[in-house]
């Protein structure tokens, strides 16, 4: 279960999230969209436990999660397996196993002892997506992880992240800029205004009712 409960968040003199409830629990891969500054990055930062609330409850009960950002944020300094090493527990006797296992199931097999500098931005992204799932996360919470890509592996990375999702069964909340990337990935896809979720959309067999690009982009044309 996890669930966004009449969250409230106040920075300054500015209400930055006002009132927001969200569940993240019915759908795999819940897209957040809207405008710069209208607080979708600071909510992925209060359900991950990186900014406290004000009033409001995050409701994950024992639902385990992890971050990934749009800066992979390897050490350059370690392997890829030293830095996957570091998402583990000291004492972990499987360890070898597990990074091998998670590199594998983001198709980046045998790259354990190369550094980030040898890796192309899509590349270090899936390790980043790689030590994430070797948290066993069940929710992921992803702000922005493919926008410094280009176009081709930014694609390729989209479709390798629903598979994972929907292999792994673990619910994702995935904030994004780009309304065409939430539409391809995601089955529920809430629009943010003013720091509350104006409407939502939900994905059917049959994919997003047709008024949702027009309705959406009101919103992205409110300034």
């Amino acid at each position: 279960m996890a669930s966004l409960n009449k969250i409230c968040k106040r920075l300054g003199n500015q209400d930055v999230i006002n009132n927001l409830s969200l569940d993240l629990s019915t759908y795999s891969i819940t897209s957040l969209v809207g405008l710069s500054g209208c607080g979708k990055s600071t909510l992925l930062r209060i359900v991950a436990g990186l900014l406290p609330l004000d009033s409001g409850s995050v409701d994950i009960n024992d639902t385990s999660q992890s971050v990934v950002f749009q800066d992979p944020r390897l050490l350059p300094w370690l392997t890829v397996e030293e830095n996957l090493s570091l998402a583990l527990p000291f004492r972990d006797a499987q360890k070898k196993k597990r990074i091998s296992d998670a590199l594998h199931k983001v198709r980046l097999d045998g790259i354990e002892h190369q550094f980030p500098r040898e890796l192309s931005g899509g590349m270090a992204q899936r390790v980043a997506i790689a030590r994430a799932l070797m948290r066993d996360a069940k929710l992921l919470l992803m702000d922005e992880p493919f926008a410094a890509l280009d176009v081709n592996t930014r694609s390729e990375l989209q479709k390798m992240l629903v598979k994972l999702i929907k292999e792994n069964q673990l619910n994702c909340l995935f904030v994004t800029h780009d309304l065409r990337e939430a539409k391809l990935i995601s089955d529920q896809l809430a629009v943010m205004q003013g720091g509350k979720i104006v409407t939502t959309f939900i994905k059917k067999p049959s994919g997003y009712p047709e008024n949702m690009v027009p309705e959406v982009q009101k919103y992205f044309e409110m300034r």
